[in-house]
């Protein structure tokens, strides 16, 4: 049984747990109220999965498809600001590293390679955690546990397209070091977007942020700057 001011969370979790179908609803004498039923809980979570994809995508809940033009578009620009933000910083990082490209125009093609691969990384493990979070299942005992799992994760993930990565490097251009930069730039990428998508959700739910709005947008700045950095960087140091 359940008090009628259960958290949401509190009940999806037990019917998850305890795969139950009904749970009853008392009050403090232990009186009956009613009843919570499977129905009533799949409704519940797919109008939160619903809200939690129009927040990652940056979109208001509330966005009416045939709402004015203006409107949509006033609803929409703060994210697409926030972005713009994340995308000057990582052309920032680029500026950085200006000569070397110059010097190295291979740099320029596959750069991106790297920074995609992290964040669909990152963006896998962040759903994870968000997931979780939401259903009240981490805690201070087993966080750092999940942090374990999910670099070991992303070490592994990392290490298996590094090789495949590398060896298209190679076969295309025929520069082994090159390989090496792309392959050692790929691991390292993975384990920032692992660390990245667990830590930014944990933090903003902390400090009472939605991490549905937020976390994505975070986790793109640390993949594609540290992404960027680090293959460059790297790039510098070993081949120029």
């Amino acid at each position: 049984t359940i008090s009628p001011d259960e958290k949401e969370e509190e009940v999806i979790s037990l019917f998850e747990k305890y795969d139950i179908h009904n749970l009853a609803v008392v009050n403090t004498k232990n009186q009956l109220l009613g009843r919570i039923t499977i129905d009533d809980v799949l409704d519940v979570v797919m109008e939160r999965a619903a809200r939690q994809q129009a927040r990652a995508a940056g979109v208001d809940e509330t966005d009416d498809l045939f709402a004015p033009a203006i409107e949509t578009a006033q609803h929409r620009m703060p994210w697409l600001i926030i972005n713009l933000g994340t995308a000057i910083a990582a052309a920032a990082v680029i500026a950085l590293f200006e000569e070397s490209i110059a010097k190295l125009t291979v740099l320029a093609v596959l750069m991106p390679i790297v920074t995609s691969m992290g964040g669909n990384a990152t963006t896998q493990t962040q759903t994870v955690i968000i997931r979780a979070l939401a259903l009240g299942q981490i805690t201070k005992q087993n966080g750092l546990a999940l942090l374990k799992k999910e670099l070991t994760v992303g070490s592994m993930k990392g290490l298996s397209l590094a090789m495949l990565i590398a060896l298209g490097t190679w076969l295309l251009y025929g520069q082994p070091m090159l390989a090496l930069v792309i392959a050692l730039a790929t691991v390292a990428n993975h384990l920032i977007a692992a660390w990245a998508g667990w830590i930014t959700p944990i933090m903003l739910k902390k400090y009472k942020f939605d991490p549905a709005i937020a976390t994505g947008v975070i986790t793109t700045t640390f993949t594609d700057v540290g992404g960027f950095f680090v293959f460059l960087g790297l790039a510098t140091l070993l081949l120029l």
